[in-house]
């Protein structure tokens, strides 16, 4: 794993509640996290008193208990464990009939993560294949959690992921089955009851132009100085313009300079939070009249733009008074140098970029990262050979956003001998009765008839004791008739 160099976070943003954005570098990219600030003890949320939960199926219409039960439910010590209560919904993998249940608040909360106890029968139903999670936010809406550790499903354990703090009003957890139905035993939230998520003021700590200098030759030039404020996430990013001599150059509030006439002036910038300043020196020379300009004019080349940095258009200058000029003649002055500029170029994506915890894309032209583009895999099970009887399969976790994937483990083979689990044909293998089919029981087979004992070996012993009793018959008769 990379490690991250942050950036120096001030006392100032971490001393009280809220969020706060930390920058930093690993491996080359830019990163940043948001921090949050909060006061108290993590808790559990679904046990707080305003918790309702919901499911697909409303709170009382499961085959075995409601989905309050999530909350109230002891301890789980195995998956199989379902007769000591759980959530049930019986679907079909082969429809893909998803199943969800729900906590809900009437305040917002602020949620990190989820402990998820998924439940399994006796013939593999009820353990779901992928789970996902989605929060509700104050205006209704159920969107997708980002930026998490990942859903991986755990047997006989919590399944835990861990995601950036959202602030919610609900959290859904949908389960997607592997066989037929899906279980969960028992569900935890964790994260702070007081959701006050203000944003905490970042201070600014400087400000810098783009030129430390510019050469004016003619009156009404003009050309826009650019100033950067640090850190970029400051809270008041607000600057004021001045010129000490505005008789020589004037600026407005955009920061646009222009020409009066010759001499010196200093054009500063200073931040409304901090008063940090940075300066340019500006220049004016304006020639004499009768002044004759350079023949020929110095050809200033085109400079084509790219994703990093931006270009000019060609121009000409007199290198004695330092005029610009649009043509080779010396014919048509420019007089606002910021028009021969040419913007930055757009970044061109590359193909998906991944370590082992993050994916990102990069720029083919410089390398550099694009902005928004880092974050956490999402992960889910690819069944790479599936386990039999009597031989163990294969299955990996893979990105399905970039693809990574990681090395595969393995899968249990499901039995010992060389009868098919499977195979409702197999007299090893008696059809179970549907659980989620109450007029359904163990003494009816799978055509609904009525199974009360196998008579066959019945009536072959009957036959052979006819025959048995007819070859004494027979044998007594043969001796009187000896004797």
């Amino acid at each position: 794993m990379t490690d991250v160099e942050w950036e120096d976070i001030a006392p100032e943003l971490y001393n009280k509640n809220g969020i706060f954005t930390v920058g930093g570098s690993a491996g080359g990219l830019d990163v940043e996290v948001q921090v949050l600030v909060v006061s108290g003890e993590q808790i559990q949320l679904e046990q707080l008193p305003d918790t309702k939960a919901d499911s697909i199926m409303g709170d009382g219409n499961s085959t075995w208990l409601p989905v309050s039960s999530l909350i109230t439910n002891p301890e789980p010590t195995t998956s199989s464990n379902l007769g000591g209560g759980a959530w049930q919904n019986w679907g079909h993998s082969s429809q893909n009939q998803q199943a969800w249940v729900s906590y809900t608040w009437e305040e917002p909360r602020i949620i990190i993560g989820s402990d998820a106890y998924f439940g399994i029968d006796g013939n593999q139903n009820f353990f779901p294949k992928s789970y996902e999670l989605e929060y509700l936010d104050e205006s209704g809406a159920w969107l997708p959690i980002e930026n998490h550790s990942g859903y991986e499903v755990v047997m006989d354990g919590y399944s835990n992921v861990t995601f950036n703090p959202v602030v919610a009003k609900g959290i859904r957890l949908t389960m997607t089955p592997s066989k037929d139905g899906s279980a969960i035993i028992k569900w935890k939230v964790y994260g702070w009851p007081d959701a006050d998520v203000s944003q905490v003021e970042i201070p600014v700590m400087g400000v810098e132009l783009n030129k430390d200098e510019i050469l004016f030759t003619e009156a009404g030039a003009s050309e826009t100085l650019t100033a950067t404020v640090t850190p970029d996430n400051a809270t008041n990013t607000n600057v004021t313009w001045s010129s000490d001599r505005p008789e020589v150059a004037t600026v407005d509030q955009n920061g646009k300079v222009m020409a009066v006439a010759s001499g010196t002036a200093a054009i500063t910038v200073t931040t409304e939070d901090g008063k940090k300043t940075d300066s340019c020196v500006v220049t004016v020379e304006i020639p004499e009249p009768g002044h004759v300009h350079d023949d020929p004019l110095k050809k200033v080349a085109e400079k084509p733009a790219t994703c990093t940095q931006e270009g000019s258009k060609a121009y000409y200058v007199c290198e004695s008074c330092g005029t610009w000029f649009e043509d080779a003649a010396g014919e048509k002055a420019i007089t606002d140098h910021d028009s021969v500029i040419l913007p930055k170029t757009e970044h061109t994506p590359s193909d998906w970029k991944a370590d082992a915890d993050n994916h990102w894309k990069e720029c083919t032209e410089c390398t550099e990262a694009i902005t928004g583009s880092l974050s956490a895999h999402s992960f889910e099970w690819i069944i790479d050979r599936e386990a039999t009887v009597t031989e163990a399969g294969s299955k990996h976790e893979e990105c399905s956003v970039c693809g990574y994937a990681k090395d595969s483990v393995k899968i249990p083979a499901t039995g010992t001998g060389s009868v098919d689990p499977e195979d409702p044909k197999d007299s090893q293998n008696p059809e179970q009765p549907d659980p989620g089919n109450p007029d359904q029981t163990a003494s009816e087979n799978s055509n609904g008839t009525a199974q009360t004992g196998d008579s066959s070996l019945i009536v072959v012993w009957m036959i052979l004791l006819t025959l048995a009793g007819f070859c004494i018959a027979g044998m007594c008769i043969h001796k009187k008739r000896l004797g």
